[in-house]
C-alpha cells in the first residue's frame, strides 16, 4: 500500500474483539464521576471550498445521507445521526454535525486554517442527577 498522507476525516479502525471483553459492563465500572454517560455529538468544521467533498466522504462512511440539512447565520449544516454500540432502546441518538465555521469566532477560524476539516467539538452526555443545568459537556482542543 502507497501511503496518501493525512486524511480530513478522523481515522476509523473496526475492533474484532467481542465488546464483552474490551468494554467495562460492571455498574461500577461505567458510572463516571462527573455524571458523562456517553458521547452526545461530534461537530466537525468544514471550510466552504471543501464541504461538499467531506460531506460525502462522511455519507459514505455512515452508509446514510444525512437526516437533515439547513443553513444557519454561518453557512451550511448537515446531520447525521449514530448509534451507539450495544443500544437497545433508540430513545436518541448521538449525532455527527458537518458545519461550515463561523469566520468570525477566533477559535473556529483558527482550528480551520492551522488544521484544514476536522473534528471540532466533542460534546459529552451527561446525567441530571449531578445537578448540572446543561445536559450536554464540551471537550475543547487546545494547543
Amino acid at each position: 500500500a502507497r501511503w496518501r498522507g493525512r486524511s480530513r476525516l478522523p481515522f476509523f479502525c473496526g475492533d474484532l474483539t467481542p465488546r464483552e471483553l474490551r468494554v467495562p459492563t460492571q455498574r461500577l465500572n461505567t458510572k463516571h464521576p462527573n455524571g458523562a454517560l456517553s458521547i452526545a455529538h461530534l461537530r466537525a468544521l468544514a471550510p466552504p471550498s471543501v464541504f461538499a467533498g467531506v460531506a460525502s466522504e462522511l455519507t459514505e462512511i455512515v452508509g446514510e445521507p444525512p437526516i437533515e440539512a439547513y443553513k444557519d447565520e454561518n453557512g451550511v449544516v448537515l446531520v447525521w445521526l449514530l448509534d451507539l454500540p450495544g443500544q437497545v432502546a433508540t430513545l436518541w441518538h448521538s449525532q455527527l454535525m458537518l458545519c461550515e465555521p463561523d469566520f468570525e469566532s477566533e477559535a473556529e477560524s483558527r482550528f480551520v486554517q492551522t488544521h484544514g476539516a476536522g473534528v471540532f467539538e466533542v460534546g459529552m452526555s451527561v446525567d441530571e442527577s449531578g445537578g448540572q443545568a446543561a445536559l450536554v459537556g464540551y471537550v475543547s482542543w487546545e494547543s
